[in-house]
């Protein structure tokens, strides 16, 4: 069964290809208006907004871009501080090891005396 749904699904995305590409002759109409008419009949679907890709300009486009990296660069800096921070604190913990291996380096160990029992 799911075999076949799969096959179906190839079959339909074939057919949407071969009547798109068809619809591009010279005869027929422009797939803008087709593509347009077709959403708005359908009420599920939103239409296409003021926001739209297609329907935005090349400025607005560079500042939605420059938004995201913008976002990113923020996200990476405070990535950045953290990293820094984790960097310390790994240097103070070797600071501490370094430090604790020479004092027991140097420390003499007096042997137990056995309680009396």
């Amino acid at each position: 069964m799911l075999k076949f749904v799969a096959a179906a699904a190839v079959v339909a995305f074939a057919v949407g290809i071969l009547v798109g590409v068809n619809s591009t002759s010279n005869d027929a109409p422009s797939t803008g208006p087709v593509l347009s008419s077709a959403i708005a009949a359908n009420t599920d679907v939103p239409g296409p907004g003021n926001t739209a890709p297609d329907r935005m300009t090349n400025i607005e486009r560079l500042d939605a871009e420059i938004a995201v990296l913008n976002m990113l660069e923020n996200g990476i800096a405070e990535r950045n501080d953290e990293y820094k921070a984790l960097i310390s604190e790994i240097a103070r913990l070797l600071t501490v090891k370094s430090t604790l291996e020479v004092e027991l380096g140097e420390a003499v160990f007096v042997p137990r005396v056995a309680s009396g029992r």
